[in-house]
């Protein structure tokens, strides 16, 4: 028996024997990825086809997903693979059965008998009909609570595998320094230290007790790195950073969680520059930092187009071949519908013969690829054992609750002037605005066909009597005029009659989403418009914000009673909102990026590098809503922080007491000065946090723990150093409402091998 058949063999043996057997071709292979959809066959049923089993969000278009009965077209499978096997293949989101019968296909003709990997799009659940549809992660961070990450990894994990999928391109970890960025509903928000333990617990959860497992996948984050962080906020525009250090200190160690903690095996690199070198080229990045300083395991994957870009857009390479070349060279592992496969295959084969790419580059490559193929064990378990599980435990109410869950923990509440919590039968409620209707899910998720929207959620919880109107569109684009003034007027009439106002707005995937980048961050269309005219109602108004990213809510913060944000809640989201307004919960849900006054204000993250101390003119400085915001309908009063200090690290302990008639949880955020450091840095960074949960009257003790590492800076020598000095240590219910401080001091240096964790 050949070695790398031996499943008692160890992996790098087995790789080393199954490479040496390979032809070129068939190494090349293993780097490419492959569209399901051109490889099936159009099946019939009674002389008509049938119809693919439904659409999924992603990337704020529509894709199709393999059904029962769809399987291979030899003669297609033929044409465009040959007998070289395949390394990937996606957009497929099959059915068990289907993917098993794909799966026979490539190993039978294959002529080693290797298996494909079949990988996904998985942001906010498997993007497949049927599977569960989770809140965007924007609204995960807002829970700050990273146990809901992990259990919702668990899910993803548990039911992409169950299809047949094995790597899903999730999660998405950029950092969010421009809110005019189309996808910061896809993130954990502006925050280094929150997304970093969002992030690794997302992570963990997919890849649950080891990625051979019939419930677990390999995560794959994205997109490596400062893909936030663009120039004006343009999908794929070069990062605004202000040098090397602070790509090290903000979006680095989002990363270096999910892989050196969390343990991701693969990374996507992103397709923007930084510092005039495109990611796809960064050798730094994708070698010296993911492989040599974290050690991944896994493979870089292009993002889409990547390594083109770097010919097309970026002009870094004077020709495709050199693309492929410097890329690989570099770090790149697996191209994402850069080019052909024949093309691919053929620069390959030329960049290899002229030495231009690296033989060790190529065989690192083909070698991790087939690494991951023995570990994900589908040389001995190529198939889905049983292929009715997806369908027993997709959408389950087990994982639904999950789902809703995150939902109820993230509905945060931004202004009250005390009209909230509603009594369940205050008279008429006008339920009005689009979104009431058609809530915002957000992108790359579940397109699913049951989704409770915000009017029968609000109707379903009171016993008032609730009408509804669109009143206004998002975007008037595509709708006759005749229809936007009925529906104008029918609002403001439901406005007229009601006790109080609840306006629903935000966001379509018109307005959010992949590519719909905006420079006006204002509610899109005429929707504040609208708002004035409910003002003039002289009813009180509850605006609930159903969008994908912050908006400036200037007007809106100074004239409306009570703002409510649920980002993209999923399916069941609007159960979530309508048990908050009720008070059947008590929101304490807390911002994961800040809200500007203006569109003018941005960036208005919290923590940016201290220097300019005067201002606007014009307005004042800083956000309207900062990170870490969010009111209750209780209160808590902090006291007695104490702090002492060890080899490892600041321990603290402080007390925490719900002084109102309501139970409810507080999210305790714990932020850090250095008060003078050899380089800039800001005037507080969080450093720990913790959900607390307390009933009317009662107090809690609250313990947290700040490595010595997480205090450390880069010095001008580009050394991992915290220094010697004093450190202020405050903790407060938001980055703006700091209850309790006091410090400490070092009194030596203390120097971090960049290659150690803690």
């Amino acid at each position: 028996m050949e070695k790398y058949r031996d499943r008692n063999a160890p992996v790098a043996e087995r790789v080393e024997d199954l490479y040496d057997r390979m032809t070129l071709r068939e190494r090349i292979r293993q780097l490419d990825m492959f569209m399901g959809y051109d490889l099936l066959e159009a099946a019939k049923e009674s002389g008509r086809e049938i119809e693919l089993a439904g659409v999924a969000e992603v990337g704020g278009e529509t894709r199709k997903t393999a059904s029962r009965g769809l399987k291979i077209d030899p003669e297609k499978y033929a044409s465009i693979v040959g007998d070289d096997g395949i390394g990937w293949l996606h957009d497929f989101y099959p059915n068990p059965d289907v993917a098993n019968d794909t799966q026979k296909h490539i190993i039978e003709h294959s002529r080693l008998g290797i298996p494909a990997i079949f990988i996904e799009e998985a942001l906010r659940g498997l993007c497949k009909p049927g599977a569960t549809s989770f809140p965007s992660q924007s609204a995960l961070a807002s829970t700050f609570n990273p146990e809901q990450a992990y259990k919702t990894g668990r899910v993803i994990g548990a039911e992409s595998r169950a299809t047949g999928v094995h790597c899903v391109l999730a999660p998405t970890m950029d950092l969010i320094l421009d809110p005019r960025w189309g996808r910061v509903e896809e993130s954990y928000g502006e925050d280094t230290f929150l997304a970093a333990q969002m992030a690794k617990e997302m992570v963990r959860g997919m890849q649950g007790e080891g990625i051979d497992k019939s419930d677990a996948v390999m995560a794959e984050p994205k997109h490596f790195t400062a893909h936030g962080a663009s120039y004006a906020g343009l999908n794929g525009g070069p990062a605004m950073l202000t040098g090397r250090r602070a790509v090290y200190n903000s979006v680095l160690p989002v990363f270096e969680a999910a892989v050196r903690q969390g343990g991701a095996y693969n990374a996507m690199c992103s397709y923007n520059s930084i510092d005039g070198i495109p990611c796809a080229n960064n050798e730094e990045l994708l070698t010296g930092v993911l492989r040599d300083l974290w050690g991944m395991r896994g493979v870089v994957i292009g993002d889409m187009a990547s390594v083109e870009n770097t010919f097309s857009i970026h002009r870094s390479v004077a020709s495709h071949n050199e693309a492929v070349a410097a890329s690989w060279n570099a770090g790149v592992d697996v191209q994402f519908y850069d080019f052909p496969h024949d093309k691919f295959i053929s620069m390959m084969e030329e960049e290899l013969k002229s030495g231009a790419l690296k033989q060790s580059a190529f065989e690192r490559a083909v070698k991790t690829v087939l690494k991951l193929k023995f570990l994900l064990g589908l040389f001995e378990n190529p198939y889905v054992e049983d292929e009715s599980v997806f369908f027993k435990i997709a959408n389950c109410d087990a994982h639904r609750s999950v789902a809703l869950k995150t939902a109820e923990e993230s509905v945060t509440l931004l202004r009250n002037n005390g009209i909230l919590p509603l009594k369940k039968n205050p008279g008429t409620i006008a339920v009005l605005g689009y979104c009431a209707i058609n809530p915002y899910l957000g992108a790359y998720g579940p397109n699913t066909g049951s989704v409770i929207n915000f009017l029968q959620a609000i109707g379903d919880t009171c016993e008032a009597r609730v009408t509804s109107a669109l009143g206004v569109y998002p975007m008037e684009d595509g709708i006759d005029s005749v229809t936007i003034e009925a529906e104008w007027n029918r609002g403001l009439e439901a406005a007229n009659e009601a006790e109080v106002i609840i306006a629903v707005m935000g966001d379509t995937l018109k307005t959010c989403s992949e590519g719909k980048d905006r420079s006006i961050l204002e509610l899109p269309g005429r929707q504040r418009d609208y708002l004035k005219e409910l003002k003039k109602r002289g009813k009180p108004i509850i605006l609930v914000l159903n969008s994908g990213r912050p908006v400036a809510l200037k007007w809106e913060s100074e004239n409306i009673d009570a703002i409510v944000n649920v980002f993209c809640l999923g399916p069941q989201g609007a159960l979530a909102l309508a048990k908050a307004l009720f008070g059947e919960i008590n929101p304490a849900g807390r911002l994961p990026v800040s809200f500007p006054r203006s569109s003018g204000n941005i960036p208005c993250i919290y923590n940016p590098l201290p220097g300019a101390p005067r201002g606007y003119v014009d307005g004042p400085q800083g956000p309207l809503y900062p990170f870490g915001h969010g009111l209750s309908y209780t209160s808590f009063e902090y006291s007695g922080l104490k702090l002492h200090t060890d080899e490892k690290g600041v321990r603290g302990t402080l007390t925490i007491k719900n002084t109102g008639n309501r139970d409810g949880d507080e999210v305790v955020q714990i932020y850090v000065k250095d008060v003078f450091s050899s380089v800039t840095t800001p005037e507080k960074n969080l450093k720990a946090f913790s959900r607390v949960a307390l009933k009317s009257g009662e107090s809690g003790t609250l313990s947290f723990f700040i490595p010595f590492r997480q205090l450390s800076l880069l010095d001008r020598q580009f050394r991992r150093v915290t220094e010697k000095g004093e450190f202020l240590i405050t903790a407060g219910s938001s980055s703006a409402d700091i209850r309790l401080s006091t410090g400490f001091t070092l009194t030596e240096n203390l120097y971090f091998d960049l290659k150690a964790w803690d």
